[in-house]
């Protein structure tokens, strides 16, 4: 795993969305195969999926971002 981006300062708090976008929009252009988004607004990327697994499943995702220490994973479809 390793950070694309850290775009906590553009976080729109009424729309998650966008940060989802926004990562998966330079996650795909990067060519990776798995992005994620951690404490609401950093973009993390991955060819390996084990590696998101490695601590077990989130409980505390909020609007399909992570939260503080957590990932809400995603896979790119080609």
């Amino acid at each position: 795993m390793a950070l694309l981006k850290n775009m906590r300062k553009q976080i729109d708090w009424y729309d998650l969305g966008k940060t989802v976008t926004a990562c998966y929009n330079l996650a795909k252009a990067a060519g990776k195969k798995y992005f994620s988004i951690q404490f609401y607004g950093e973009c993390w990327v991955s060819d390996d999926d084990e590696k998101y697994k490695t601590f077990g499943q989130a409980t505390n995702c909020y609007e399909g971002v992570g939260a503080q220490w957590s990932n809400y994973v995603y896979k790119i479809r080609a």
